[in-house]
């Protein structure tokens, strides 16, 4: 779940740098992370907050949006 994003600017390629914060439930316990990322515009509607977002999620340093499956 996204609980907030804010978008900090774009590049030349039209891609948005953001920070997020994201939750998620992992055996009945709400975790949360932050990071800032760059994602392709095109996508960047989909990361609103409240919605529902994929994530590979390795460690808090290490996170991919997943928006094709």
């Amino acid at each position: 779940m996204v609980e907030d994003v804010r978008y900090l600017g774009s590049n030349d390629g039209g891609s948005a740098n953001i920070k997020y914060r994201l939750s998620w439930t992992e055996d009945g316990v709400t975790k949360e992370v932050e990071g800032r990322g760059t994602v392709s515009a095109f996508y960047s509607s989909r990361l609103q907050k409240g919605c529902e977002i994929d994530i590979k999620y390795l460690d808090d340093k290490n996170i991919r949006f997943v928006f094709d499956k």
